[in-house]
């Protein structure tokens, strides 16, 4: 996945104000790739936003995404290290990886993680906003048109 070597090279040539920012920076590795257009996407498909369905669907894209992201950052640990502050057992036994691909913790375990922390989701009520305005000004505009 090409935006987690992207945010992880950021790190790499980031110029921090601060000496403990730069420390805690490459000491963890975080970064926060995320997604936007969700509310798009499942429009596009079809399903309502908070249904049954679009959970479904949410948590499928977001899981295929969330399994990307560790093995590209496995891939990279492999190539450049994993991040300071990476122990295994801590790290693999975190609550997020009750539900995560075996095959993933493998490779993990494996090649490392070069990443603290990989994903990062915006809150998604601002999409619904921007849609719930977008439809506010055009039933406004009809009514200014028909006058």
């Amino acid at each position: 996945m090409v935006g987690i070597r992207l945010l992880d090279n950021v790190l790499d040539h980031s110029n921090y104000p601060l000496r403990r920012q730069a420390e805690e920076a490459t000491m963890k590795r975080r970064v926060g790739l995320g997604i936007t257009g969700l509310a798009d996407a499942l429009i596009m498909c079809g399903v309502r936003y908070g249904s049954v369905e679009a959970q479904k669907l949410t948590h499928h894209w977001l899981k295929i995404f969330q399994e990307a992201s560790y093995l590209s950052s496995s891939e990279i640990a492999s190539e450049k290290g994993a991040f300071p502050l990476y122990n295994e057992k801590e790290y693999l036994s975190a609550k997020v990886f009750k539900n995560i691909n075996s095959e993933i913790k493998a490779t993990i375990r494996k090649k490392g993680i070069r990443n603290g922390a990989l994903n990062s989701v915006a809150q998604l009520l601002q999409e619904l906003y921007r849609y719930m305005l977008e439809i506010y000004l055009q039933v406004l505009n009809l009514s200014i048109a028909l006058k």
